[in-house]
């Protein structure tokens, strides 16, 4: 199938609405929107842009598995579509992985490619995580994780069960047996270690727990039964476990998606667990600068099935409408759309694929 695409610039002025989208309000956002790819869409999915990079993926010669590649911002293919996947890129760098064993991923080969595509890491690894953060990556060999650095040096051993990236100095680490355990209900067995492997926290209390954002952690137990907390860095909650579920696992520009009491709508709380943005919305992701997706959900229930109709626009940190309600998704098979990275969003409507573009 061809990769030709037609390049359409024209300048939109959206005016954004206060509290749904449907109301009216006065402050306007310039975009202007990149025509990317033609109907039909060529690639089964555009994931966000980093560095000024998006990773691709679409069905193989075969139409059996997905092979990825990547794309820059005017829609060329800049690296191949070879891999069996490909973490996203994160300062000049993402992972891959080739010669995926879909039914047993023990066969599974992970390296670090630059923007040109060369190996930087061979894909020597059983694992590794999306690419390296404060100057180190998490990976897997011999079925044990440790971490390397960006010369391939082996930082702290590989002897954990579980092993994530660095965060705000810490790295989260889990320590039992995930072939034959439900690891979500295991206490007693995930920490926080420094860069030199020193365990400097320690829980007994939670089921899971996640990386520190913004000085907190969200922890869940009883398979979040209870709901969600926030602790700090002293193991003290800010939030109490119960008062919210919390859609994403990290403060995003120092807000938290959450819903409350079961309700299906979502708003933001602050790092303080204050609510600043009212549980309104069908759906909200979280904030990438200074805007969040949301979606108004407008489908109609069938007799046997649900006809969904999803249209996603974004918010502002103060809750209002900042980019209207209009759009599909990213693809054709995907209902979402993507949030702003250096700049730039990718939507779809009326079967195209477009780049929205924030105008300074």
């Amino acid at each position: 199938m061809s990769a030709k695409k037609t390049i359409l610039f024209f300048v939109l002025l959206f005016v954004l609405f206060s509290g749904s989208c449907s109301d009216e309000s006065k402050i306007n956002i310039k975009l202007k929107t990149t025509v990317l790819v033609e109907p039909p869409l060529w690639f089964y999915d555009i994931e966000s842009f980093n560095d000024g990079l998006a990773v691709v993926k679409k069905p193989d010669i075969t139409d059996t598995y997905l092979v990825y590649g990547v794309i820059d911002k005017s829609g060329n293919i800049v690296i191949p579509l070879e891999y069996d996947g490909i973490l996203g890129f994160s300062d000049g760098l993402a992972t891959v992985v080739k010669d995926y064993d879909r039914d047993d991923n023990k066969d599974n080969k992970w390296g670090v490619i630059d923007k040109t595509g060369n190996i930087v890491i061979p894909l020597e690894y059983d694992g590794i995580a999306k690419c390296f953060s404060e100057g180190l990556a998490s990976a897997k060999k011999d079925g044990k994780w440790g971490f390397i650095n960006e010369n391939n040096n082996v930082v702290i051993p590989f002897v954990y069960d579980e092993a994530f990236n660095f965060n705000e100095g810490l790295a989260r680490i889990f320590i039992g047996d995930l072939a034959t355990d439900d690891w979500r209900i295991q206490p007693g067995r995930w920490g926080f270690i420094d860069k030199i492997g020193n365990i400097v926290m320690s829980f007994t209390d939670y089921d899971y727990l996640w990386d520190f954002s913004d000085g907190l952690a969200m922890v869940e137990k009883n398979r979040g039964e209870y709901g969600h907390g926030l602790i700090d860095k002293t193991g003290n909650f800010v939030v109490p476990l119960g008062e919210y579920f919390i859609r994403y696992t990290f403060s995003s520009e120092g807000l938290w998606t959450v819903s409350k009491n079961g309700n299906r709508k979502y708003g933001f709380i602050d790092n303080n667990g204050i609510l600043v943005i009212p549980c309104i919305y069908d759906y909200a992701y979280y904030f990438s600068e200074g805007l969040a997706r949301i979606y108004i959900d407008n489908s109609i229930k069938r007799d046997y099935y649900t006809e969904q109709h999803l249209k996603w626009g974004y918010i502002d940190k103060t809750g209002k409408i900042a980019v209207p309600c209009i759009y599909d998704s990213a693809s054709d098979l995907y209902d979402y759309a993507s949030d702003f990275r250096e700049g730039v969003a990718l939507v779809s409507k009326d079967g195209k694929c477009y780049i929205l573009e924030i105008e300074k």
